[in-house]
């Protein structure tokens, strides 16, 4: 019965209250009201789900870069190296700024109720652009000072270290003014960073020896003759040799070879791809304050002598099949040809009979090599001792002729015992020359030892080899 009564007294009562002014300002009051939206007022459910992982994914990958534009742990001179300014700049580069600070302002419109200051990702995103200006201030702009100033000392000594170091200036300032377009500091500092690398530039060039050589600076040329520097004439440049001909050429670097190189340097052969000599060598003196340096890849087998890096390059190239190669030739600061400083290529056609050519090539070679080899210089003469080097390989079941032997010291070694200071045997060095097959002979650095006998020394015996080398048999005796 009392449910009836309210139904029946709301259905006379509403009408009435519906205009009456209360009701008409309560409508009032209601239109002035914010107009929030709901997230799912703005867009459907599976929308909206979407859109929210598409920007938290957007702003979950930018905020790694928080750790790129202001490291864990950082200390002065972390720009020193090289390229680590420029790595720095891609990074911002890469980061995008003014999209990312879009992006944000386009999320928390979309969606306010998830995209606020509680939300991590947008934390650690926004994180970027409130510490950033803090750390330019008071990190960068001392490292971009260090910089500058530290180019100056190395400018005469180290040029293009120097240069290097004014380049991750300009870079650093770059990549500040990329995060802060609007910092009232850096674009000065970016003016005295360019500033000095062009006065370590200006440097750099007197380096180079021409114009030839700035405009083929870290690079290789190649020619059948001589490259002459200073004199350098293009028209006996070339890009592809045959085999039997003479391979031989010009490096030009943009520094000197002691700074770049220190005092060896790696020189890498690559054939179709594949690495077939690599080795190190170390530089003359001389050579230090050079910035460039001379190649040769194929040698001249009547006039070359030695057994140095061409003849051990013609050794590998004399074993390619006979078709057209691509090989590479580069110097490098370690074995790895990622880590080149000058390079240069050129097509190499050993088809028909272009293997036999180089290995006549280096056969020429290796005769001339094995008819200068002679006996080392003997320091002691003693008759018995030279018969016991040879008895000593015959002992030690050598099946190689022996031929002849010198004495490479001149006097015995005493070994003693390390704790007591007992004599225990005596050895010495010498060179036993055998004949190794028909026609082939090789000497070999050997040492015999003899037991103390506590009133002297007892039968001379075997003690071990090191160092061999083929000798022509007709020269054993010389």
């Amino acid at each position: 019965m009392k449910r009836i009564l309210t139904i029946l007294m709301a259905a006379i009562l509403l009408p009435a209250i519906a205009g009456s002014p209360l009701y008409a300002q309560f409508g009032s009051l209601k239109k002035k009201l914010p107009d929030v939206k709901k997230p799912s007022d703005l867009a459907p459910d599976k929308l909206l789900e979407e859109k929210r992982k598409e920007y938290n994914d957007y702003f979950s990958q930018k905020g790694f870069f928080y750790n790129n534009f202001i490291p864990t742990t950082y200390s002065p001179g972390m720009f020193l190296s090289p390229n680590k300014g420029k790595e720095y700049l891609d990074a911002t580069k890469e980061f995008n700024p003014g999209e990312v600070k879009s992006k944000l302002a386009d999320a928390k419109k979309y969606d306010p109720l998830t995209f606020n200051n509680d939300n991590l990702n947008v934390k650690r995103v926004e994180s970027i652009f409130n510490d950033f200006p803090g750390f330019a201030g008071d990190f960068l702009k001392k490292e971009v000072n260090r910089l500058i100033e530290e180019a100056y000392k190395l400018k005469d000594k180290k040029t293009l270290k120097a240069v290097q170091m004014t380049d991750n200036a300009v870079y650093v300032c770059d990549a500040v003014l990329t995060l802060l377009p609007d910092n009232k500091d850096f674009p000065q500092m970016k003016k005295e960073a360019q500033d000095a690398n062009k006065a370590m530039n200006d440097k750099l060039a007197s380096m180079f020896t021409s114009d030839f050589h700035k405009n083929n600076v870290n690079r290789i040329v190649f020619s059948n003759s001589p490259v002459a520097v200073k004199k350098e004439d293009p028209a006996q440049l070339k890009g592809s040799f045959k085999a039997g001909e003479i391979v031989q050429g010009m490096a030009y670097f943009n520094g000197t070879l002691g700074e770049i190189f220190g005092d060896r340097i790696w020189v890498i052969v690559v054939v179709d791809g594949n690495s077939v000599f690599e080795e190190s060598f170390s530089l003359k003196d001389e050579e230090l304050g050079n910035s460039f340096t001379d190649v040769l890849v194929v040698p001249n087998p009547d006039t070359y002598k030695g057994t140095g890096g061409a003849y051990r390059i013609l050794g590998r190239l004399k074993d390619l099949s006979p078709k057209t190669h691509k090989v590479e030739y580069l110097y490098a600061t370690s074995r790895m040809a990622k880590d080149k400083v000058a390079g240069g290529e050129f097509e190499f056609d050993m088809s028909g009979d272009g293997p036999d050519k180089l290995k006549k090539m280096y056969e020429t070679i290796e005769a001339k090599n094995l008819d200068a080899v002679r006996m080392p210089k003997a320091k002691m003469k003693n008759a018995q001792l030279e018969k016991d080097f040879l008895q000593a390989i015959k002992d030690e079941g050598w099946k190689e002729k022996p031929l002849r032997a010198v004495i490479g010291e001149s006097d015995w070694n005493i070994v003693k015992h390390e704790w007591t200071g007992l004599i225990l045997y005596r050895d010495i060095v010498g060179y036993v020359a055998v004949e190794y097959a028909p026609g082939k002979c090789r000497y070999f650095e050997i040492s015999v030892e003899q037991d103390y006998t506590g009133s002297g020394y007892g039968k001379s015996r075997y003690g071990g080899v090191g160092y061999s080398e083929d000798i022509g048999c007709e020269n054993v005796n010389k």
